[in-house]
């Protein structure tokens, strides 16, 4: 069974932009990790996240390179179905005093689907 790495808007900003100290580094080991046939999932709100900051803070290059990244499906991008937005909308009501935000919320949720389909 292969390796799945839950992967957040942070390093997707680190591998794209070439001024971020962490470029080289992450780069790398995601690298190294899809070569042990790994692979990566992630959400459309991190999708969304990175690419915004990326273009913003990057340009369009660095953007571009990240939607290259989803469209050959170098990331694996996990459904969010009603049921998913509706949990989030439960945490919200409950915890509304504390910030939260829907990229984070999403990958929770990715965290516990694919806890409940891994043997």
């Amino acid at each position: 069974m292969p390796n799945i790495a839950l992967i957040d808007a942070g390093p997707l900003i680190a591998v794209f932009n070439s001024n971020d100290s962490f470029h080289g580094k992450i780069k790398e080991r995601l690298k190294e990790f899809r070569l042990q046939h790994g692979r990566f999932i992630t959400t459309w709100p991190v999708i969304s996240e990175a690419a915004y900051m990326l273009h913003t803070h990057t340009g369009l290059k660095a953007q571009t390179g990240l939607f290259k990244w989803v469209i050959e499906e170098y990331l694996e991008i996990f459904d969010l179905k009603p049921e998913h937005i509706r949990r989030v909308l439960t945490l919200q009501e409950k915890y509304h005093d504390l910030p939260m935000e829907f990229a984070v919320e999403a990958q929770k949720l990715l965290s516990i689907s694919l806890e409940g389909s891994v043997g």
